[in-house]
């Protein structure tokens, strides 16, 4: 399965340029380093470290529970709330967000002392942790098998001062966490796309094509439910059908047109498995032919072993699942990368549960991208309620995308993936009072950004 087309681009139409400074902090399995100087550690205990990451869990739900029952409360008064009327449901009343951000803040504050006076000291001498203006980009690389801390919510004053919400670090500087992996910092832009959604999801139809007019690539985007249309009607022309008896057969099943054909027209004990290879036919076809890859769907944790993770999408009536298991051994080359062949950016709109212990540590599925070659993905860390993650991942792009101007050091963030998702976890503070952009981690190497192509046709 090849359908997946680009057209010819030629040069770039943004030149290389290097507009921010950035702070590395690496961690290998002989040593640590902030930038050019070696450190002998990050924390005075490193597991007690991981714990305090661990618990964040907690009061990351309840921002998360707390928005998702205003969008509740929107729907219930009308199901087919517009846009315009959800957007009330993003913003929280002050002492609600003051009193979510502070149970927040307390754990961030605790483990932002677990950094050892070495680290902070060094960090200050390149320019990082002095609340200056321009504080440089702080990327965060971890050796394989380290014990994952979620940078982003470390807090820098006392909890039990006044509360600001500037002193959380993901809401400060332009924060990415990134894995012993050698990816270009240049992500080249051709203007394609490919969307997988669940489509029971309220406004993820509309947030995949909202993507696709950011990134102007037309209506016509490939996506998951394109691709198994597509598929489905060469099945139904393989059984013996006229090209215009299976357009007849798509258009009558035009709601549940997939659970319809895997009932009527496959035979039933294959079903699964037709789906599954159908799927993997898919998204090898994007490693290479895609720009951005954008999920809106649901993830699920059934086990501390990350190859049971799975993401579900529903197309025409019918669930779609892939686990990382699958991506390992269906989307990997034989030594375990797939080099410059995967997709240059994942914006993974798919919730994670917090029913497992390891929640924190590294999101599989972004690994498991990033194993698969792509150069940067974004993920939620924890649920996200379905109108907050359509209006964020919006908000991402249009700032990422030029379409909404944001400065990070006195230079616009259009193009950097970092400063445009601290533009945006700004907005939602500035505008409703709402943390929970600080859900959302991009890993990413180092400056990664953002060059426009234009097309050779």
């Amino acid at each position: 399965m090849t359908r997946l087309r680009l057209g010819t681009f030629v040069a770039a139409v943004e030149p290389r340029v290097t507009r921010f400074r950035f702070l590395e902090a690496t961690a290998r399995t002989s040593g640590y380093s902030v930038g050019s100087e070696e450190i002998n550690q990050w924390f005075d205990d490193p597991r007690q470290a991981a714990l305090e990451s661990a618990a964040l869990a907690k009061p990351l739900a309840t921002i998360s529970a707390q928005v998702a029952f205003q969008e509740e409360s929107v729907l219930g008064a009308d199901p087919n709330a517009s846009v315009e009327t959800m957007a009330a449901a993003l913003t929280l009343e002050e002492a609600s967000s003051t009193d979510l951000l502070g149970a927040l803040a307390e754990r961030g504050a605790l483990l932002r002392k677990r950094l050892t006076p070495e680290f902070v000291r060094v960090c200050r001498s390149h320019g990082f942790l002095t609340r200056a203006a321009n504080e440089p980009e702080f990327t965060v690389q971890e050796a394989t098998g380290a014990k994952h801390v979620l940078w982003d919510f470390m807090y820098d004053d006392r909890p039990n001062d006044d509360l600001r919400w500037e002193a959380f670090w993901g809401f400060r500087v332009p924060v990415t966490h990134w894995l012993p992996k050698s990816r270009p910092d240049e992500l080249r832009l051709r203007h394609s796309m490919f969307a997988g959604i669940h489509e029971d999801l309220p406004f993820a139809a509309r947030e995949a094509a909202g993507v696709a007019e950011r990134m102007q690539c037309g209506p016509d985007y490939p996506s998951l439910a394109s691709e198994l249309r597509a598929s489905v009607r060469e099945e139904l022309i393989k059984a013996n059908r006229t090209e215009q008896e299976a357009d007849d057969w798509l258009e009558t099943h035009s709601k549940e047109w997939l659970q319809d054909f895997l009932v009527e027209c496959s035979p039933k004990p294959n079903a699964a498995k037709w789906k599954q290879k159908q799927l993997v036919e898919i998204l090898r076809a994007t490693q290479s032919a895609i720009d951005v890859v954008h999920f809106a769907c649901h993830a699920t944790s059934i086990g501390e072993i990350d190859s049971t993770h799975h993401m579900t999408m529903n197309v025409g009536g019918e669930d779609i699942t892939i686990q990382v298991s699958t991506m390992i051994t269906d989307l990997r080359d034989e030594e375990g990368q797939a080099g410059a062949g995967g997709p240059p950016f994942v914006f993974l709109n798919a919730c994670r549960d917090l029913s497992v212990q390891s929640e924190f540590q590294p999101a599989p599925f972004a690994t498991a991208w990033i194993d698969c070659g792509a150069q940067a993905v974004i993920s939620a860390v924890c649920p996200v309620p379905d109108f907050f993650a359509h209006a964020f991942a919006l908000k991402y792009y249009d700032f990422l995308f030029g379409r909404e101007q944001a400065t990070y050091a006195g230079e616009p963030v259009a193009g950097s993936l970092a400063s445009s998702l601290l533009a945006t976890r700004r907005y939602f503070m500035e505008r409703h009072r709402n943390p929970l952009g600080l859900a959302y981690v991009l890993y990413a190497p180092p400056r990664a950004r953002l060059i426009r192509m234009r097309s050779g046709e």
